[in-house]
Formats: structure tokens, sequence, C-alpha cells
């Protein structure tokens, strides 16, 4: 995500992988690389919703953009694109410090995710929801959306 992109929604439309590194006079045996992401639906716009983007611009105020490689919005004391590791450990760091549990970068998408799911109230929404995770409709069904037993009780006293 960079700041050109800030604008009430993110544009995903790159990859950040780590690669073996082929040169052979390198001196670390991976590097990042930026790249198109493999599938089509990875590409998608995800609108922000007003506290993130408050947060987006809070942090635009404090940094100078011209402190980002790249200009990206996610960088390192270095100056550089962050590694997984990186942004883990700094989760890791914010939790501690907020003194709540600690939560992996894959339970923040699966919440997100599921509420998004919970959200929705017909197909063409639950179409929406697969295109802001980037997945497939049946992948969303599969996965984040998970039944409910007061509800099933609800619709069998709807049709009585």
């Amino acid at each position: 995500m960079i700041w050109k992109d800030s604008r009430r929604y993110v544009k995903i439309n790159k990859t950040l992988s780590r690669v073996k590194n082929r040169d052979k006079n390198a001196k670390t045996k991976t590097k990042l690389v930026l790249t198109d992401p493999k599938y089509p639906n990875s590409v998608r716009i995800v609108p922000l919703n007003k506290k993130a983007d408050f947060c987006l611009q809070c942090m635009l105020e404090l940094y100078d953009t011209n402190y980002f490689e790249k200009d990206l919005i996610l960088a390192t004391q270095n100056h550089i694109s962050p590694t997984l590791q990186n942004i883990r450990n700094t989760l890791v760091k914010i939790c501690r410090r907020a003194g709540i549990q600690e939560y992996s970068l894959h339970a923040l998408r699966h919440t997100f995710a599921t509420n998004i799911v919970r959200k929705t109230t017909n197909m063409g929404e639950l179409k929406d929801a697969a295109e802001l995770l980037g997945d497939s409709y049946d992948v969303v069904i599969k996965t984040y959306f998970h039944t409910d037993s007061q509800k099933k009780v609800d619709l069998v006293d709807a049709i009585a």
C-alpha cells in the first residue's frame, strides 16, 4: 500500500515475496521482491472505514513521505519494506503494549473476513465480501461462513 492509495480505500495490486537471491555476489541468501499477484482475484480495492482512514492520515502527518522507500506506508526503521517477520514482531509488541491477547496476522484476516461475511444479507453482498477478500465465492462460503444454531431454529420457526 502506498501513500497515494490512501483515499478511503486500499488498492491491492502487488505482492511482496521473499525469493532466493541468485546474484553470485549477494551477501544474503534471499531477497524481497515486489511483483504482480499470482491470481486475478488478488488484485482488488478495499474501502477503508473512517477509523482506518483517520489512522492513515495521522501517520501521514507524523512522517515525511520521503521517509519511506518507494513511498510505502509500512517501512522499517531502515526505510525499507518490512519483512513478514518484521510485521509479526510489530503486531506482537502492539498487543503486549495494549495489554491484549497476542494475535497472528492470519487471525486478524480471519476475524475481518468472518465479520464481513456475518454482515452480509444477500448473495450479492456475499460476492462483494469475496471480492474484498480476494477469494472466490466458494472459498468464502467454505472458510468464513459459519452457521448459527439459533438462526437455524428461527428459520424453521419462520415457516411454521
